[in-house]
């Protein structure tokens, strides 16, 4: 009898072997990509913060700009003080958020900033004594900017 229960045991054992297996070979639905020089990325820079926004464009903060990587090439935004729509000089080292109009929110620490998708501007947004400093972290149902100050 210890052998009729063995041969019962392999007759369901060996089916579920064999149907499980596909099932443990199956990859992640996953793709893992680097954005580097390549597709136009600094090398030497330190990177903080990735953001995806809407649209699909990944967005990454840096100590000295902030780039836009499309799927293919990266769009540098320099600051530039002299330009009155831009980013001003600044680490760019804080979170980034999207609001239900598609703008990009960041801050530098003296300022906070927003980009405007469809002119490809940034506007600049008092909000007090910067001296302070800035950091953004949410944007409520409402659509109101919450941060801290300092």
């Amino acid at each position: 009898m210890p052998c009729k229960r063995c041969i019962l045991w392999l007759w369901w054992f060996i089916p579920f072997c064999w149907i499980s297996h596909p099932v443990a070979g199956q990859t992640a639905p996953y793709e893992f990509s680097l954005i580097g020089k390549e597709q136009g990325l600094p090398a030497d820079e330190e990177h903080a913060f990735l953001f995806q926004d809407s649209r699909g464009f990944l967005w990454i903060s840096s100590l000295s700009a902030l780039y836009r990587f499309d799927g293919a090439l990266v769009k540098s935004y320099l600051p530039d003080s002299a330009r009155k729509n831009w980013l001003h000089p600044g680490f760019i080292q804080h979170k980034l958020l999207e609001d239900k109009q598609g703008r990009i929110w960041i801050t530098n620490g003296n300022a906070i900033f927003y980009y405007h998708p469809q002119k490809e501007h940034f506007y600049r947004i008092s909000a007090g004594n910067s001296s302070q400093g800035y950091t953004l972290l949410h944007i409520d149902p409402d659509g109101r900017l919450w941060g801290l100050k300092g």
